[in-house]
């Protein structure tokens, strides 16, 4: 028999609580969780869907990091032992990554032929149709203390009188050669182990009185309104720290420690070529250049999480550049659009509404999700705390019950090099 019309719901109506919708043998709550709310959370919604999520044992996760071996080295500045100048030291830590044998191709220092004479010409700063090759070294030898680097000049010329190397010069690996007979090199491979970031405890607490709870009201009832609106702020929350969280650690005033997980922002590397201010108005031109540096480390597929003024700026100069993708809108749940680089790479567009709400608005992350991942403490994950028993959270003699959401996670990062950021875009 049909209801009559202004019928009074008692108790709650709909949803019983966050999970029932949830597939009965779905164990990934957090993933639903995140789902219901991922307007408020792209980021960790991205990571979720696309990835498969990482269970740590440890609040702080160690593990190998392995990326490129570093092939670009620089030089602090000229130091010569000798007129040759076979004496160079690089950046901190940069020698570790070269040994006796390795080749390298100085940028700045040319010498040649002489095209008449036929004969070898002295080093020089400048490039000419006579000294038309950059100069290779070969590394003697390695004193990784002091990042110095004793050099034999001009491998496989005879000209004579080496000039000093410009002060600051950049040195890329050519190759490596190794004496006949000669042991095996020594192996550069991992570096150590490192905590590449912390998990972080959320919790988002929703209470109801006793009164509340037993008031016949229409539609949604208070309970229910208050639990969805601490998933949204919990999501809200979560999405905010993957952003713009920094990697910490303290003791808190119960004498525990307290962590913090880094975001991304934090994580990508502080220097021009991967954080670029653009200082001017957003062009297709400008993008797809961009876009050229951006995929030159890691993954030819990436994700652009920006807030939506840059999306907008973006659709307004590169429209024809743009294309719907259908297939990852379906799957992520909001609209995905792809720039596709001529130099090569996919870029998926993900608006964050969270970026926009942080002054992020027209500011844009590209992000390599081969190397970011959701990690979350073992038995820890996204889920709801009713207190011991499912009898509640609330103190003893209190008229009301309450619950909270909490999950003990983070965001694990690795690559540094494969991540990037434009801003200053008009």
């Amino acid at each position: 028999m049909a209801e009559a019309l202004g019928t009074v719901k008692s108790g709650t109506f709909g949803v019983t609580d966050l999970y029932t919708e949830q597939r009965k043998y779905d164990k990934d709550k957090s993933k639903f969780f995140i789902w219901r709310e991922r307007g408020h959370a792209a980021l960790v919604h991205a990571l979720i869907t696309k990835l498969p999520k990482v269970s740590v044992g440890d609040p702080e996760p160690r593990h190998f990091e392995d990326g490129y071996r570093q092939y670009k080295f620089t030089m602090t500045a000229t130091a010569s032992s000798e007129t040759a100048e076979n004496t160079i030291v690089l950046l901190s830590g940069e020698s570790k990554n070269l040994q006796a044998g390795d080749l390298l191709v100085l940028e700045g220092m040319y010498l040649g032929i002489n095209p008449t004479t036929k004969a070898p010409i002295s080093w020089t700063a400048t490039r000419s149709v006579a000294a038309s090759t950059r100069e290779v070294v070969e590394v003697l030898t390695v004193d990784t203390a002091t990042d110095t680097l004793t050099l034999r000049r001009g491998v496989g010329s005879t000209a004579v009188g080496p000039v000093e190397i410009p002060a600051s010069s950049v040195l890329y690996h050519a190759s490596e050669a190794s004496e006949d007979g000669s042991d095996t090199r020594t192996s550069i491979s991992q570096n150590p182990v490192v905590v590449n970031n912390f998990v972080q405890i959320f919790k988002v607490p929703y209470e109801i009185t006793e009164i509340s709870q037993k008031t016949d009201i229409f539609g949604e009832n208070e309970w229910q309104r208050k639990a969805k609106n601490a998933r949204r702020d919990f999501a809200r929350r979560m999405d905010r720290g993957f952003v713009n969280g920094r990697k910490d650690s303290k003791t808190g005033t119960g004498g525990q420690l307290v962590w913090y997980t880094g975001g991304v922002d934090e994580w990508i590397p502080v220097d021009t070529d991967h954080r670029v201010n653009a200082g001017r108005p957003l062009s297709s031109t400008y993008f797809n250049t961009f876009l050229k540096g951006a995929f030159m480390n890691g993954s030819d597929t990436k994700y652009g999480l920006c807030g939506y003024g840059f999306i907008t700026l973006l659709a307004n100069s590169a429209a024809d550049k743009l294309r719907y993708n259908q297939s990852m809108s379906d799957d992520l749940g909001f609209d995905v659009h792809t720039f596709t680089a001529s130099g090569g790479g996919k870029l998926h567009l993900i608006p964050d509404f969270e970026m926009s709400m942080m002054g992020k608005d027209n500011e844009l992350y590209v992000l390599d999700l081969a190397y970011l991942q959701y990690m979350y403490m073992q038995g820890l994950d996204i889920f709801i705390d009713k207190g011991p028993g499912g009898k509640g959270l609330q103190g003893n003699g209190e008229d009301k019950t309450k619950h909270q959401i909490k999950g003990v996670v983070g965001l694990k990062r690795t690559f540094r090099d494969a991540h990037y950021m434009l801003y200053g875009v008009s």
